[in-house]
């Protein structure tokens, strides 16, 4: 491999190391605390769950590691 492609990839690197991230002044929401479930997430899930035939158990019974 020839010098100046090393020495490009080492100044490259240097230099995305060393450059400043942009920052947000918008704050990130804080998350939200373990075990909470939102209205929409319910929902969704509620709706799947009628789709599902999830009372037929052979399904569960082939995915088991025998």
């Amino acid at each position: 491999m020839s010098r100046a492609v090393l020495l490009s990839s080492a100044l490259f690197a240097v230099a995305a190391c060393t450059a400043e991230t942009s920052k947000s002044s918008d704050p990130l929401p804080d998350a939200p605390t373990p075990g909470f479930v939102s209205a929409a997430t319910k929902t969704s899930n509620m709706a799947l769950a009628k789709r599902l035939p999830l009372s037929n158990q052979q399904d569960f019974e082939d995915a088991s590691p025998r």
